[in-house]
């Protein structure tokens, strides 16, 4: 894991810039639903119970690289994700973490089984 604080649009708000790795099985769910248009990087609207990305991202995360790529738009983002298996590196930035954002992501370390 790795975790960087920035600053946001304003002096109250900080963002997190965290890697989450994960070890995938190619038949196991995200359980994560994500928005965003074609030229944007896509954020997360929805984390569904029971899938990987439970405890680990959250509503309004902002998927910046699946191991190193750049990810846009939701469609494009939903295809890398679904073709990820074993190792995978997620970067992400968490608006309004912070420290708390770095707690959770040290507490949570490497999610999923074995590759």
């Amino acid at each position: 894991y790795s975790a960087g604080a920035t600053p946001g649009t304003d002096s109250l708000s900080l963002a997190a810039s965290l890697t989450l790795r994960f070890a995938r099985h190619s038949n196991e769910r995200w359980g994560v639903r994500l928005k965003g248009q074609p030229d944007t990087q896509p954020h997360v609207e929805a984390v569904l119970a029971g899938g990987l990305a439970e405890g680990m991202l959250r509503e309004g995360d902002v998927l910046l690289a699946l191991n190193g790529e750049a990810l846009w738009g939701h469609h494009a983002a939903t295809a890398a994700l679904k073709a990820a298996s074993g190792a995978v590196a997620l970067q992400l930035v968490r608006r309004g973490g912070g420290e708390a954002a770095g707690r959770a992501c040290e507490a949570a370390g490497t999610h999923g089984g074995s590759s």
